[in-house]
């Protein structure tokens, strides 16, 4: 018996279609992936024709509209591909393959992509002369994406129904520079991180690249320096308000009279010492500043310390200078008087002034994030603040009798010596906001608090006369400002008030190194100084006079301030 190749052929094709569909039909192994319901889209149709001596086969693939994240897919630990399905090689067959999700590319961003689907193909096989019956079979195809939005870099081919659709770089990526990511102002420990692409587009990792971008967040965006822990030096050049004394030395024009010599309220009287402020120059500090943020990022303790250098007058005089006089009120004569320290052919002698103010002062605080809006971020300042201003003025004479006036013998030295101390120490809570806005490269940033509490003031006034005969002989006597009645210790409480404005720009020049310039303003309400309580009415002989008085002044220091932050 002869059987032609027709028939031979159509037998084929007949038992290759029922093997299919005995395999199609049966529940798939692998699990499907579930995604979000889709966005309605258009179907796409697409029909392929081949003919052959047996007869023709049309397959029709429809792509039904999915709109489902491409990403949903790529990271889902559940999500396997369909089982490659390849029937026996022959010329008039063809293979139905499944994209592995592994080898899609990783993409360098995670845009909005539309998910793969299973479209099907229909399969229907044209009835010919001495042909089977038509067998119609759904069955699952090559996996194909709306992939619109993967990527400007990137494009979809067009391939025939036996290859697989492979996604390629439009443009061959350049690796010998390396590309610097997205710089989120703020984000400063991670501000110059770089990617260096090394393999092919296709070759990055989606998820190591997520990881990265979460790692080189602070605590939220545009938070400046919400992270880590920083310590910040400072160098400062302020001016503190000086204290004011009273005329302490004095002198007159040639040809005055002895008992005129330095008297307040003459034509012939100049003052050298005195009615003025001392201390009010321009004094070199220094401020440090560190702290952490807590685990948690929500809260910061910190501290700082500033100290400013002692700020020192100096003042000297002696009988080269002419005639020289400490000027003071007799308040039993009721009109002005002075001591003489030099004159020509009466006095010889001289006479210095000296005064100091020293200033130190630190908080501890703690810092909580409170307001932000765009670039910038305002946070709650509250702790405790501690401040101490001294100072001192001294006055010190020495004379020596030439004339043998009022009885005193020739030769006979004075020394007299006057010094008031004063010591200010603040005690109190503080309260304030500290704002950052940031610029990228640079931020600025305002700290406005205020002090409120108590400030123990304490008033040390000392005088004595040391008087010499030219036998060797001495005798004391209280002093010439200091007498009995204001010599001793005095002490008393005042409720202060402390703010204090501080603006710093600050340039960012690495990872962890930051330069910053500034301006500081501190104020205190209520300070004793100690010039302040000098009082010219003096009791020569009863020592009723002077009273203490302890007088309370403002007192402020504002600088410029030059320095480093490190962060680590």
């Amino acid at each position: 018996m002869t059987i032609s190749r027709t028939s031979i052929i159509t037998s084929v094709l007949l038992l290759l279609g029922f093997c299919v569909s005995s395999v199609l039909t049966q529940e798939p192994a692998n699990p499907v992936v579930t995604l979000s319901p889709p966005t309605e889209q258009s179907s796409q149709t697409q029909t392929i024709t081949q003919s052959n001596d047996s007869g023709t086969i049309i397959i029709e693939e429809t792509t039904p509209p999915q709109t489902a994240p491409l990403e949903d897919a790529l990271v889902d630990d559940t999500f396997q591909a369909p089982v490659q399905e390849s029937p026996a090689a022959d010329e008039d067959s063809f293979q139905l393959q499944a994209q592995d999700p592994d080898s899609l590319p990783k993409l360098e961003e995670t845009p909005q992509l539309t998910a793969p689907q299973q479209p099907t193909a229909q399969l229907q096989t044209e009835k010919g002369s001495g042909s089977s019956p038509e067998i119609t079979q759904q069955t699952e195809t090559t996996p194909q994406s709306d992939l619109k939005e993967i990527n400007e870099d990137t494009q979809l081919q067009e391939v025939q129904p036996n290859s697989e659709p492979q996604l390629q770089p439009a443009h061959q990526p350049d690796t010998s520079d390396p590309v610097e990511l997205e710089y989120i102002p703020g984000h400063m420990k991670q501000r110059n991180r770089l990617l260096q692409r090394g393999n092919r587009f296709n070759d990055i990792d989606l998820d190591h690249y997520e990881k990265q971008i979460e790692l080189s967040s602070g605590f939220e965006e545009f938070a400046g320096d919400h992270f880590g822990r920083w310590a910040r030096v400072e160098f400062m050049f302020g001016w503190m308000r000086g204290q004011r004394v009273p005329p302490l030395v004095t002198t007159s024009s040639a040809g005055t009279a002895l008992e005129n010599a330095g008297v307040l309220g003459l034509s012939s009287t100049d003052i050298l010492a005195g009615n003025e402020r001392f201390s009010n120059d321009a004094r070199p500090g220094g401020r440090v500043d560190f702290g952490w943020w807590l685990q948690n990022r929500d809260a910061a303790v910190g501290a700082r310390f500033y100290a400013i250098d002692e700020a020192t007058t100096g003042l000297s005089f002696d009988d080269a200078s002419g005639i020289l006089a400490r000027p003071f009120f007799d308040s039993i004569l009721g009109s002005q008087q002075s001591l003489s320290v030099s004159f020509p052919g009466s006095d010889s002698g001289s006479v210095s002034v000296d005064s100091m103010t020293r200033l130190i002062g630190t908080d501890v605080y703690f810092r909580r994030p409170w307001r932000s809006h765009g670039t910038a971020v305002v946070d709650f300042v509250y702790g405790y603040q501690i401040s101490r201003m001294d100072q001192g003025l001294a006055i010190n004479s020495t004379t020596t009798n030439l004339d043998g006036r009022n009885g005193i013998a020739i030769g006979t030295q004075l020394d007299v010596h006057d010094s008031v101390k004063r010591k200010n120490e603040f005690h109190g809570g503080m309260l304030g906001i500290m704002s950052n806005i940031e610029g990228g490269c640079w931020t600025f940033s305002i700290l406005a608090k205020v002090g409120l509490g108590n400030t123990r003031q304490t008033a040390i006034l000392e005088g004595q006369s040391v008087i010499t005969d030219p036998g060797g002989g001495t005798s004391t006597a209280a002093g010439l400002l200091v007498q009995d009645s204001n010599a001793g210790v005095f002490e008393r409480d005042q409720f202060t008030a402390v703010p204090e404005f501080d603006f710093r720009y600050t340039r960012h020049i690495n990872d962890c190194v930051d330069f910053n310039v500034g301006y500081t303003f501190i104020y205190w309400s209520k300070m004793i100084q100690a010039g302040e309580q000098l009082n010219l009415n003096i009791d020569p002989a009863g020592g009723t006079q002077p009273p203490m008085n302890m007088t309370s002044d403002h007192f402020w220091l504002h600088s410029l301030n030059l320095g480093m932050t490190w962060r680590f």
